[in-house]
């Protein structure tokens, strides 16, 4: 009896001992997977924070729900020369930038290799959920008119990012996204300092679209620094 008492104590204090929150904050780099693939972008810049909770499953092997705030978005531009019927002509810039901020839940398995200094692997889904956003548009054009006269024209239009359907005949600058739920794959590596400072990279690739017409999917890198606390 005492040795089964004994191993149950030993057991409970290695489950303790194997488990921790993991506090993290980071950089995020998101763009957008178009149906068009012509349309010129660039990554957006965001940040990310959020908290783990990693368990082992063995000596290698462990699962790490999370709870993370998490930025992303795209900034795209395009630049073409316009050459009007009679005559003149005129350049066209367009750039706009997008920013979504979501909740989300991953839920990634995590398998780690060597001692002090540990390098781990891990992966999993996650499920978004689309709290608000932020946009910006502008247009600028100059060139000449059919007679060398001069032309130009600047339009720079904020505007607001919101989850759900618009309004029946909505004509204004507000961005709707109905589809509020974004579901991805992430892939991540790191490397763990001494058990007292995490170092991670990780990849997300969504494979629901927050948009149909034309289909848009979010993609994102992520690089987070975490300080686990063992309990």
């Amino acid at each position: 009896m005492k040795q089964l008492l004994l191993a149950v104590f030993v057991a409970g204090s290695s489950m303790t001992q194997a488990q921790f929150l993991l506090p993290r904050a980071g950089a995020t780099f998101s763009w957008v997977q178009f149906d068009d693939p012509s349309l010129t972008q660039t990554e957006k810049q965001g940040f990310t924070f959020g908290l783990g909770y990693n368990f082992k499953i063995s000596n290698r092997i462990s699962v790490q729900p999370e709870f993370n705030f998490i930025q992303k978005g795209f900034s795209s531009s395009e630049t073409y020369t316009v050459y009007p019927y009679g005559g003149g002509y005129y350049d066209e810039n367009v750039k706009r930038k997008q920013g979504m901020n979501y909740l989300q839940l991953p839920l990634l398995g995590k398998v780690t290799l060597g001692n002090k200094i540990k390098v781990f692997l891990n992966a999993g889904p996650a499920l978004g959920f689309g709290l608000s956003g932020k946009g910006s548009y502008s247009y600028n054009t100059e060139g000449v008119d059919g007679l060398g006269d001069p032309i130009s024209a600047n339009v720079n239009i904020d505007y607001k990012v919101i989850f759900k359907e618009a309004p029946l005949g909505y004509e204004g600058e507000d961005a709707y996204i109905k589809e509020r739920i974004d579901v991805s794959a992430q892939f991540g590596l790191g490397i763990s300092l001494f058990d007292k400072v995490i170092l991670e990279t990780r990849y997300g690739h969504s494979i629901s679209s927050f948009n149909t017409y034309p289909k848009m999917q979010h993609r994102l890198w992520q690089i987070t620094i975490g300080v686990p606390i063992r309990f």
